[in-house]
C-alpha cells in the first residue's frame, strides 16, 4: 500500500477548476456524480491527485469517495471526521447520509444509525431527527381511514386542487404534505401558503410541511436534480419506505394519492416504487389520479403555468390556477418570481 501520511486536506469549490477536475475524476471512478454542495473538501497526495473527498448540502453528507489505491488507509475517516466537526460546530444536532450499503459499518462507527435501506443504498442519521419529526406529526393524528398527498406546487394549480378534492372525498381525513426544500422558483413559504389557502374550504384536509424526510434533498435528491440516473430508483425506494414505516403510522395514513405522471421520468419512477412497496406495509390502496385538463383539452401542470408566466399570458393562466394563485401572481409580491421565470429559472 502506498504511503498517504502526507496527504493535504483542502476545501474544494467549482471555481477551483484544477482541484475540481481531480475531484470529479475521483467521484466518477467511484460511480458518483458531483452535486451542488454547501461545502466540499478533499485530500490530495503529493502529486496533487485527489484520493478522498466528501461534502455536505444542508445537514446531509454527500459525495464521499476514496480512490481504490487509498482504501484501507483511513482517509475516509479523516474526511468524515472533518465534515462532522464543521457541521457540529455550526450547531447542527441531526446529520444524515445517503450512501452505499457497504459503508454502513463505517458510518455506524461515527454514531450514525440506519433509518432505511433500498436495493443499492441506505439512509442513516446521527441524532434523533426522525423521532422528533414523527412526534411533531402525532399532534395532528386523527382516527379513521386517512390518506396522504405529497406535492411541490410550483405553483399551486387547478390540477393540484383537483387531486386534493378527489383525495378528500375518498378518505376520512387527508394530509397534504407540501415540500419544504427551497429548490423551486416559488419559495417554500409561498407554496405552502397558496396550498393552505387554496384548500381551506375542505374541512377534512390538513396541510403540513414535508420537512426533511419526505422528498427532500436528503431522502430524494434526484427529484430536485430532475435527472434520471442509476441511483434514482434507490432514492425513490428510500423515500417511500421512510414515509410508510415512520410517517404513515404517526397519522393513521392508509391511502396514498398521486397524480398520473405523463412527462417526468423521475416522478414516474417514484409512483412505480409506491405501487411496489405499499403492499409491504399493508396500506389499503394507491390511487393514481388522471391529470386534469383545461377547457381546450391541455393537461394542467405547474410547468405549463410557468411557461405561460414566461410568456406573460395571464388570460390562459387565469384558467389554469385557483383564485388564490392568480391573485398572488398579479400582486407585487410575485414580481421577483415572475422575473426569475422570464430569465429561465424553473
Amino acid at each position: 500500500m502506498s504511503d498517504f501520511s502526507g496527504v493535504e486536506l483542502r476545501e474544494v469549490s467549482p471555481c477551483f477548476k484544477l482541484s475540481m477536475a481531480e475531484v470529479n475524476k475521483l467521484l466518477d471512478s467511484s460511480g458518483l456524480k458531483y452535486e451542488k454542495l454547501d461545502y466540499m473538501a478533499a485530500l490530495f497526495d503529493v502529486d496533487g491527485k485527489a484520493v478522498a473527498c466528501g461534502g455536505y448540502s444542508g445537514t446531509t453528507i454527500k459525495c464521499v469517495a476514496v480512490s481504490e489505491e487509498a482504501r484501507g488507509a483511513g482517509l475516509s475517516n479523516k474526511i468524515i471526521s472533518h465534515l462532522l466537526q464543521r457541521l457540529l460546530s455550526d450547531g447542527n444536532k441531526n446529520i444524515t447520509i445517503f450512501t452505499k450499503p457497504e459503508n454502513e459499518s463505517m458510518f455506524a462507527s461515527f454514531g450514525f444509525k440506519l433509518i432505511e435501506r433500498a436495493d443499492k443504498a441506505i439512509f442513516m442519521e446521527r441524532g434523533g431527527g426522525i423521532k422528533e419529526y414523527t412526534n411533531w406529526l402525532s399532534q395532528y393524528k386523527k382516527e379513521g381511514n386517512n390518506g396522504a398527498v405529497v406535492m411541490n406546487c410550483n405553483p399551486f394549480t387547478n390540477g393540484h386542487l383537483y387531486l386534493v378534492e378527489y383525495a378528500a372525498r375518498h378518505c376520512d381525513n387527508l394530509y397534504v404534505f407540501v415540500l419544504s426544500e427551497d429548490k423551486s422558483v416559488f419559495p417554500a413559504d409561498v407554496r405552502f401558503s397558496l396550498v393552505e389557502k387554496g384548500v381551506s374550504h375542505l374541512n377534512n384536509v390538513t396541510v403540513l410541511k414535508a420537512g426533511e424526510y419526505i422528498i427532500s434533498n436528503a431522502t430524494f435528491p434526484s427529484y430536485f436534480l430532475k435527472e434520471y440516473s442509476d441511483v434514482t430508483k434507490a432514492h425513490t425506494q428510500i423515500d417511500v419506505r421512510i414515509f410508510e414505516r415512520y410517517i404513515a403510522p404517526s397519522l393513521n395514513i392508509r391511502k396514498r394519492f398521486v397524480g398520473e405522471e405523463l412527462f417526468d421520468k423521475v416522478t414516474r419512477e417514484y409512483n412505480s416504487s409506491l405501487e411496489k412497496i405499499l403492499p409491504e406495509f399493508n396500506m389499503d390502496r394507491l390511487f393514481i389520479i388522471p391529470r386534469k385538463a383545461d377547457e381546450e383539452g391541455d393537461i394542467i401542470s405547474a410547468s405549463r403555468v410557468r411557461k405561460l408566466i414566461a410568456e406573460g399570458d395571464f388570460d390562459k393562466i387565469r384558467k389554469e390556477v385557483p383564485d388564490v394563485t392568480y391573485n398572488f401572481l398579479t400582486s407585487d409580491k410575485a414580481l421577483p418570481i415572475i422575473e426569475k421565470i422570464k430569465n429561465g429559472c424553473k
